[in-house]
């Protein structure tokens, strides 16, 4: 009897201990809930899960990039996919790590109001990669070769528009607090690439054509004893030339980065001595990195290829303006017939209306006809900014920037004063050489380039 009375007791009591215990821990339990929900501050690691709104920045619209474009302006209006990648406040990831956005609502909510989504509170700074699919963590981008983005086609291609699909990166960006269980981040995301288009056509000049050329010889050139012959004060050999089937074969990309961290010192530049004369081939250079015509007339040559609104493009990785090489080349391949005829002044005779002795026009030779092929290198770019041309010292990411080729039309000037139309008494005729080289990085033109934002810049060109 004792003894189970005993065990009564004893088991009251561990009861009560029991009780006393779980009240113990329920309290504990509430303190911390309490202090979690309601006196620390959202940003602080716990456990809690917090809701995120991330908003990409306002749709910019960019002008229009292509001649004869249907539109005056493009706007990127959402991206696709969109990937986002978490990270702690030491810039490590951390739990969701990666979330990829492919549905039209979630997208539009990104682009729009926001996409909400449930994170930890270890969240402290949100990336994103926009425009490329199967991207697991932004470092692998820098592994993404420049010649995998060189098939995209114009703003309104519909499949593999260059405004869509190059990689727009947005860099870590701190989370904010809107409340105690409310984080906010807005995104702003800019193409890692810039891009060149090359447009338009080289025209002769008209002091390098044939009816100008007939013209000097006609008159500049008349041959002693003719009357009215011609004369110079010292004797020399004068040379007039002329330019006919002139077609540009090739545009070619040197200089550039492979990669996105590649550095300057690592670019893909190919030298002179690597272009075969004879085959006419500039061995090892990417195909990726030029595009190549047909000689004149024929199924693919310039003209042809090169109708109007058409560009030829490339994406390029920008370089680091500290470096005076972080700029791409652009090299220009022409094709050329130079007619040449030569004028000699080596007949010493007096002239009554000079009263003096003079070196008279004996004779004139026409010379062998020569097709020649011939390179225009573009190592320098000018932008005009507040009325003044300005070097460019890199291209920018999320810009284009267009060539023009018929800047480059003075260097076929076959006179040291281009602008002749016509010949009389005042005309200077001072005969020079095209200046072109016959290897590709042989020497250097500079052109002006038109700039914009998405944004394209036009290259007029000033030439050394």
């Amino acid at each position: 009897m004792r003894q189970e009375m005993h065990k009564r007791n004893v088991l009251i009591l561990m009861r009560s201990r029991i009780h006393n215990i779980l009240l113990l821990l329920a309290g504990m339990l509430f303190v911390v809930v309490a202090t979690t929900s309601c006196g620390r501050s959202p940003l602080e690691g716990s456990d809690e899960e917090l809701t995120l709104l991330i908003r990409f920045s306002p749709i910019h619209p960019f002008r229009t990039i292509e001649d004869g474009a249907a539109q005056n302006a493009y706007e990127v209006g959402a991206y696709n996919p969109i990937t986002l990648f978490f990270y702690n406040a030491a810039g490590e990831p951390t739990e969701p790590y990666r979330v990829e956005l492919k549905s039209k609502k979630d997208i539009n909510n990104a682009m729009g109001d926001g996409y909400k989504i449930k994170v930890r509170q270890s969240v402290a700074q949100v990336s994103a990669v926009a425009g490329r699919s199967g991207v697991l963590k932004p470092d692998n981008l820098n592994t993404l070769s420049i010649y995998d983005l060189q098939d995209l086609g114009g703003a309104e291609d519909a499949t593999k528009s260059f405004l869509h699909s190059v990689p727009y990166v947005a860099p870590k960006t701190p989370v904010k607090a809107l409340s105690s269980n409310k984080l906010t981040v807005e995104l702003k995301p800019v193409p890692n690439v810039a891009r060149l288009e090359i447009s338009g056509n080289i025209t002769i000049p008209t002091e390098s054509k044939k009816a100008i050329a007939d013209d000097i010889v006609a008159k500049r050139m008349k041959v002693y004893p003719d009357e009215g012959y011609s004369y110079v004060a010292s004797p020399c050999e004068l040379p007039i030339r002329y330019i006919t089937d002139f077609t540009i074969r090739g545009i070619y990309i040197n200089n550039y980065k492979k990669t996105p961290n590649a550095a300057n010192k690592d670019r893909d530049s190919l030298t002179a001595d690597k272009y075969d004369l004879i085959h006419k081939v500039w061995t090892g250079h990417n195909e990726h990195m030029h595009t190549l015509f047909d000689a004149l007339g024929g199924a693919k040559d310039y003209t042809k290829r090169m109708t109007a609104g058409k560009v030829d493009a490339y994406q390029i990785y920008p370089g680091s303006a500290t470096d005076p090489e972080a700029l791409d080349h652009i090299i220009v391949e022409v094709e050329y017939t130079l007619h040449t005829r030569v004028g000699y002044f080596d007949a010493m005779v007096y002239n009554k209306d000079k009263g003096d002795y003079v070196y008279a026009c004996s004779r004139v030779e026409e010379k062998t006809i020569q097709t020649l092929r011939r390179f225009i290198t573009i190592r320098k770019f000018l932008v005009t900014e507040g009325g003044a041309d300005k070097s460019l010292v890199a291209f920018d990411p999320g810009k284009i920037y267009r060539i023009d080729l018929k800047y480059l039309n003075p260097l076929f000037s076959m006179n040291t004063e281009p602008g002749v139309t016509t010949i009389d008494g005042s005309t200077v005729i001072i005969p020079r050489r095209e200046r072109t080289d016959e290897r590709p990085e042989e020497a250097s033109a500079a052109v002006h380039v038109d700039v914009s934002g998405w944004t394209h810049i036009n290259i007029d060109t000033e030439l050394e």
